[in-house]
């Protein structure tokens, strides 16, 4: 009979984790997001415009569905999730469509010019619309895998950081910003909330996943790309046409 005695035991792999308390950081963004957004948006509510309305009740709406869905599917509650879970599929369309209005209001709101505070400032927000879709087709791709699922889904709630962070340097923090500046900072924000979400998961459990690397990659090159926008012809070219100056 052999002894094993001296074979040193070795710890199981561990499964991915997921985020029991994901609900809290996702609700303490709304900080964030009424910091951002009082100037401009909820100190008017008596004038703001139907459409704007509109926009801030679905994005609100899509951060509140993502708090619930995490706050299921880690308590035990998979049926309600998959319940609530089909709400996406009318929030999404109507987050999409108030965004291309305000994106359209952007752009229209004064005379367009080539590398202008609207055309750069409309890139972080169109860049954001196609970064939900991305996120959530990935989310849906990754269903079965629940912890890669988990981060891709609370990663959607990342698209609300440029124009939220861009008001609050813009308002909040004394400095001669440009719209350069400001998209430079919005980035850079980003890059580092992922960042320190890398880190805690492989601090945990010495794993870093898809979900967030993928984020970082996709900030990274919207953070490489913004600074030549001013002097982009076709980006320029694309504004006009989209508001029918073309």
């Amino acid at each position: 009979m052999s002894d094993t005695s001296a074979v040193p035991a070795t710890r199981a792999p561990r499964k991915g984790r997921m985020y029991r308390n994901a609900h809290w950081y996702v609700l303490s963004l709304f900080v964030l997001i009424f910091a951002g957004f009082f100037k401009t948006y909820f100190a008017k509510l008596p004038t703001t415009d139907v459409m704007l309305h509109l926009h801030a009740v679905t994005a609100i709406g899509w951060m509140v569905l993502v708090v619930l869905q995490s706050y299921f599917v880690t308590h035990g509650r998979a049926s309600w999730h998959r319940a609530f879970a089909k709400l996406s599929f009318v929030i999404l369309p109507m987050l999409m469509i108030t965004g291309l209005f305000m994106l359209y209001d952007i752009l229209t709101r004064d005379p367009l010019k080539p590398g202008g505070p609207a055309t750069l400032f409309a890139f972080a927000d169109l860049n954001s619309l196609f970064y939900l879709m991305v996120l959530y087709s990935m989310g849906i791709v990754y269903r079965r895998h629940v912890c890669q699922h988990q981060r891709f889904m609370v990663s959607t709630v990342f698209v609300l950081f440029p124009p939220a962070v861009g008001r609050i340097f813009l308002f909040y923090i004394p400095f001669s910003w440009t719209a350069s500046l400001i998209l430079a900072g919005i980035y850079l924000f980003s890059l580092v909330i992922v960042a320190v979400l890398m880190i805690r998961d492989w601090l945990d459990e010495r794993a870093l996943y898809f979900a967030y690397g993928f984020s970082f990659v996709y900030f990274l090159i919207a953070a490489v790309i913004s600074p030549f926008l001013r002097d982009y012809a076709p980006w320029y070219r694309f504004c006009l046409w989209f508001t029918g100056q073309l």
